[in-house]
């Protein structure tokens, strides 16, 4: 759509502008799984680095806490990814 405008406009005709927008479509629950992920990645990282003082909780809990984010952050991403080869595969039978 935008590169069928681009192109048609004149722009970018020799070199392929946009070979990263390869038609390949997104869903709504990839895009909340992955941004889910990313987010609590970074808050179980800045928990860990001491960017969010929770300085009424003693530190074992908030390591604790913090390294049980991340790897949930690093769990959402993997089902979110192995959901969407699932879904590819299961469009193409």
């Amino acid at each position: 759509m935008l590169v069928n405008l681009i192109q048609g406009a004149g722009y970018f005709h020799s070199a392929p502008f946009f070979i990263f927008m390869k038609q390949r479509k997104f869903s709504i629950n990839s895009l909340l799984g992955y941004t889910v992920a990313a987010v609590t990645f970074i808050f179980g990282i800045g928990i860990i680095a001491g960017f969010f003082s929770f300085q009424h909780v003693p530190s074992q809990m908030r390591y604790t806490f913090a390294v049980v984010l991340i790897l949930w952050a690093i769990y959402r991403s993997v089902v979110t990814y192995t959901n969407a080869k699932q879904r590819e595969y299961d469009n193409r039978e």
